[in-house]
């Protein structure tokens, strides 16, 4: 699943930045599902939209990046 959420994030990586810099994604089922100004927001929102857990979180950022 964060192989998927991650690769899918890097496609549409460019237009993420252009519409969200430096905020928080949350991936799920390989799609953008949510925004947040940190990932302490971003994972807040997740958890109370995705209660089973399966989702994923992207810094929307230029330069190097983290999986995870």
């Amino acid at each position: 699943m964060i192989e998927r959420n991650y690769a899918a994030f890097l496609a549409v990586r460019e237009r993420l930045l252009a519409t969200h810099p430096d905020e928080y994604v949350v991936m799920r089922e390989g799609e953008a599902a949510l925004f947040g100004a940190t990932a302490a927001m971003a994972d807040d929102a997740a958890r109370e939209r995705f209660p089973d857990g399966l989702y994923s979180i992207q810094r929307c950022m230029v330069g190097p990046m983290a999986q995870g």
